[in-house]
């Protein structure tokens, strides 16, 4: 009988104790997890409504931003690789590149995104099948007060009457000039020799803000300009060339993240059709997303894929061991 009442007592003991840990587990699990994203520092009051809020609800989770250009967001991560709190990262795909090369992402099994085989082929392994996926493109175009803006990169090169702006090689849009003179392979000597035959005979200046040389050719200071379709605005006249040539952002999961689960969540999130078709809408972003839907207008601003399906995506890696060189160049082609 002793044994019995014993052995109930201790039972009564250990309730408490067991109900109290339930209770504390369940209030760990309901606690919100925080998913750290380094992005630039721009759209971002409108990308809180449609992108981070939203995410946040639907998966309790805290969403804190590094915010920069990607070269600054690039140098920090590199130098704090084993310490960083950064999950996802957004990048230009030459960024991006570098970081797969100094081993500062995680692979991603792509097929676990829901939304990858809504992507348009280009954006899928813009650097390579486990890292990478592009959210949103650009194209280089033409701009310029005249109706009567150059169709070719032949009529460019041959133009040396006409003061025109190019991307200077230190931009992201740099290097899409020699994809223009020619096919690029190597160095890209003959290509480097057609523009600097044409800088010689010709009125051309190298541009590194897109914004001041868009005011400069409205203000009549260049004849027109090569300037990627981002920096649009309807008081130029905007064309596109027989060799459309693009860059895109890609996005990534940063090395050792402690968030790979949600991180696959966000990047899947950031590439559905939904939030894909609102940063179209709010003239944010080209998509990705082949099931987003252009309006006619949209597509002057914006880059609509199905549209350019002969379009050029450059070779990055060529692109990064060559771009030092090709800096140094475009510097003695450009200083006065």
């Amino acid at each position: 009988m002793k044994k019995v009442l014993i052995s109930l007592l201790l039972a009564v003991l250990f309730l408490p104790v067991y109900a109290t840990g339930s209770t504390e587990d369940t209030e760990k699990s309901s606690e919100p997890r925080v998913l750290v994203v380094s992005t630039w520092d721009y759209d971002v009051e409108a990308l809180q409504e449609f992108l981070f809020t939203p995410f946040e609800e639907e998966h309790n989770v805290i969403i804190e931003l590094d915010l920069g250009r990607d070269g600054d967001r690039y140098t920090k991560l590199l130098n704090e690789i084993d310490i960083t709190e950064i999950d996802v990262f957004l990048a230009t795909q030459a960024t991006t590149q570098k970081g797969v090369k100094d081993g500062l992402f995680e692979k991603m099994n792509k097929s676990e995104l829901e939304n990858f085989d809504n992507l348009f082929d280009l954006a899928k392994n813009p650097n390579g099948t486990d890292y990478g996926i592009f959210y949103t493109v650009n194209r280089l175009k033409v701009a310029g007060k005249s109706e009567n803006l150059p169709t070719t990169w032949e009529e460019i090169f041959a133009d040396n009457s006409s003061k025109v702006a190019i991307p200077h090689m230190t931009t992201t849009f740099g290097p899409m000039v020699l994809y223009g003179a020619g096919d690029v392979s190597g160095d890209a000597s003959a290509n480097i020799t057609t523009i600097e035959n044409w800088v010689a005979s010709g009125k051309v200046d190298a541009f590194v803000s897109t914004f001041s040389t868009r005011k400069a050719v409205i203000n009549g200071e260049y004849d027109y300009a090569l300037l990627p379709g981002y920096g649009y605005t309807p008081d130029l006249k905007w064309g596109d060339l027989d060799k459309v040539l693009l860059n895109g952002n890609a996005v990534n999961i940063v090395k050792g993240s402690k968030n790979k689960d949600l991180a696959m969540l966000f990047i899947d999130f950031l590439l559905s059709e939904e939030v894909q078709n609102e940063s179209l809408d709010r003239g944010i972003d080209s998509p990705a997303n082949m099931n987003v839907t252009f309006e006619a207008d949209q597509e002057l601003s914006k880059t609509n894929l199905a549209s350019f399906p002969d379009a050029i995506l450059t070779d990055i890696d060529l692109i990064n061991e060559n771009r030092a060189a090709w800096v140094t160049k475009w510097n003695e082609l450009f200083t006065e």
